[in-house]
């Protein structure tokens, strides 16, 4: 069809069935998503030389998928255009290597037969077999082992040339390639990433409610504004939600559920960025980029405060319940006088000279201390014990 856009290459990624598929949706070179109807869906599929994908291998590439997203529904009639929904897309995804199996950015075209004139749309899934997901409907996927339901079941309501801001286009083929899925995304402990938003409110509540199961108290407002701080620090606010429920950004062996994610340390007076397994095969980047991963925030919680409460870093949640925003940083820094890492590595202010003006921990603590008073930290943790 000559009204097709021109699209960016597409990377492919071998499934188990023995198809490959395009690691993301198809994208033009502008670098936004492509909506289409059915019929040009279709056309899309056989410029590449493939067909769409059936609803069985839409389940298979988001059990596979290394990233996969929560679904970003519209309401009609304010339906967003496909540039607005495609940067809603692209900022939840973040940095994302486009060769990286990605789910969940929208409902597809499927191959499934559909009646004369119709076709088959499926998608939007969600984790869980929850019967709704925040107040919409969820139905059982194609593959009914899947840990998942989704917001569009398998239908043919359809026409061939219906289009909306959700319809995405994949493309399946017969597989060419050996599998390239990195080995640390085969270990039957990883956990591919997903990310989840709550509100300030929320966090507050969930951080007390561990408090209260990790240490039998209750603590008091300086005490639990001090942890909510700590935790809107570390997370951004919890503006761009949770991966996988890791509360405290807290890195992880082989030994426990975990998942990958690009990062930043702190190491030799400047910031170096580690990038995931699919990205960079040097081992210090798959060990920087390691992150324990939760099945549920009460579980991600509960962790981060044992993480606190136990241990090296005793000291430093006890200064915190006192409200001691500065000892609490400096322990977290070093829990021992004798301790060669702790919990954050931080970053050093020096002048034109060289000279340190300002160390680790005073840069920590007043990031804290900013990010208190930005939050209201106080007000929520008064209005999560009076809840």
């Amino acid at each position: 069809m000559s009204d097709l856009l021109p699209l960016r290459t597409p990377h492919w990624v071998p499934l188990s069935s023995g198809v490959e598929v395009t690691s993301w949706p198809l994208v033009d070179t502008g670098g936004v998503f492509v909506t289409a109807s059915a019929r040009e869906a279709r056309a899309y599929a056989e410029a590449l030389g493939g067909r769409l994908t059936t609803a069985a291998e839409e389940d298979e590439l988001w059990s596979a998928a290394a990233v996969r997203l929560l679904p970003l529904p519209a309401t009609w009639p304010a339906w967003p255009t496909r540039e607005t929904q495609s940067a809603r897309i692209m900022t939840e995804l973040g940095p994302v290597s486009e060769s990286a199996l990605i789910a969940g950015t929208g409902k597809v075209w499927t191959s499934d037969p559909a009646a004369d004139g119709h076709a088959c749309n499926y998608g939007w899934h969600v984790p869980g077999k929850a019967a709704t997901w925040r107040g919409i409907p969820t139905f059982a996927c194609v593959s009914a082992t899947l840990d998942a339901r989704v917001l569009q079941p398998r239908a043919s309501a359809h026409n061939l040339d219906h289009s909306d801001y959700s319809q995405q286009v994949r493309v399946a083929r017969v597989a060419a390639t050996v599998d390239t899925t990195p080995p640390e995304y085969k270990h039957p402990l990883f956990r591919p990433l997903q990310v989840t938003k709550i509100t300030p409110g929320e966090a507050a509540e969930a951080l007390l409610s561990a408090i209260q199961v990790v240490t039998g108290r209750t603590p008091d407002v300086p005490g639990l504004a001090t942890i909510v701080g700590h935790s809107a620090l570390e997370t951004g606010n919890w503006r761009e939600g949770f991966k996988n429920w890791n509360w405290g950004n807290s890195k992880s062996s082989t030994e426990w559920p975990h998942t990958y994610f690009r990062t930043g340390e702190w190491l030799g007076g400047r910031t170096v960025m580690f990038d995931p397994p699919h990205v960079n095969r040097d081992p210090e980047h798959i060990r920087q980029t390691r992150f324990r991963a939760f099945a549920t925030a009460a579980e991600g919680a509960v962790h981060h405060l044992r993480l606190l409460t136990g241990g090296m870093y005793r000291n430093a949640y006890a200064a915190a319940l006192r409200g001691d925003v500065g000892q609490f940083c400096a322990l977290l820094y070093r829990p021992t006088p004798d301790a060669k890492y702790g919990y954050y590595t931080g970053f050093e202010t020096r002048d034109a000279a060289g000279k340190v003006v300002r160390t680790a921990v005073e840069n920590y603590t007043a990031g804290l201390r900013n990010r208190m008073r930005e939050i209201d930290a106080v007000g929520l943790a008064t209005r999560a014990l009076g809840a």
